[in-house]
């Protein structure tokens, strides 16, 4: 089992919640009483959705049973794709209820539980990259100035469990788009490093972080990673835990706290880095 079950779960997941939504329609529709009007081309077209989305999903968990070797559920699915999927009945106090719904759900718990052991194990692997930042950091003979240094260092490892990590993520909001450092699309999963050279510093990448916990809100991503590497051993993972719990801080989002080396440049060798990149000009 890999990605590709997990992401085909996602996305089986998503399509019954389409289908759900469409039920809750048919439901409004039969509610109001309105009588359908035989020039209509559209007075079933909730029934039609509803057999649509119900379509969809039951055909892509067959895929997904078969793919994971589950067959009695194959067949199982082959039978309820034979019956009328926008049919509904009302046998609990008047409540809608879809059979071929709720049988369909059914079918695709087991499956789901399956392809989210997987995700739990993939996250496993990316938080012992995470957890092997300065080591990870010290393998490229950089010592990090900023976090981007970081981040690369990072990055390049995680590209070879996760293909799909890429830098600077867009995360799209209402009027603007803010980017974070990396993001994993197959884990719904973003990493935010913060750079922390003095002990002072820390309130301030925690603000940061928690700026981020508000701003990265998004439907594409539901796991936060902030990594707070420290040049100094400031503060332990339990430290910066303990101060998540104090604010009640997002509970998507887990800290670690990294001790490994580096520091910013001072101004003097800021200077003498911009001077040694400006272009000199021949004396006339």
């Amino acid at each position: 089992m890999g990605r590709e079950e997990w992401l085909l779960s996602e996305a089986i997941q998503q399509e019954l919640e389409l289908a759900y939504t469409a039920l809750t329609k048919v439901d409004d529709k039969e509610r109001s009483g309105a009588l359908p009007d035989p020039d209509d081309e559209w007075a079933n077209s909730e029934y039609e959705v509803l057999a649509w989305h119900m379509e969809k999903s039951l055909r892509s968990i067959a895929v997904l049973a078969e793919r994971l070797g589950v067959p009695s559920i194959e067949r199982e699915i082959a039978a309820l794709r034979k019956r009328e999927l926008s049919e509904t009945s009302r046998p609990y106090d008047g409540e809608i209820h879809s059979e071929v719904y709720s049988l369909a759900t059914a079918c695709f718990a087991p499956l789901k539980a399956m392809t989210d052991a997987h995700a739990v194990t993939a996250h496993t692997v990316l938080q012992n990259i995470i957890k092997n930042t300065a080591q990870i950091v010290q393998m490229t003979g950089v010592s990090p100035k900023n976090e981007a240094e970081v981040r690369n260092a990072v990055l390049n490892v995680c590209r070879f469990a996760f293909p799909d990590a890429i830098k600077e993520v867009g995360i799209p909001q209402l009027l603007t788009s803010s980017r974070a450092d990396i993001g994993v699309s197959s884990l719904r999963t973003v990493i935010e490093f913060k750079f922390v050279t003095e002990k002072k510093d820390m309130s301030n990448a925690l603000k940061g972080v928690y700026s981020d916990m508000k701003t990265y809100r998004s439907p594409d991503w539901d796991t936060f990673y902030g990594v707070f590497y420290m040049t100094k051993p400031f503060f332990n993972d339990d430290d910066v835990r303990r101060e998540f719990t104090r604010v009640h801080a997002d509970l998507s989002w887990t800290p670690f706290a990294i001790s490994g080396f580096g520091g910013r440049l001072t101004n003097a060798e800021k200077a003498s880095e911009m001077a040694a990149k400006t272009p000199t000009t021949a004396p006339t």
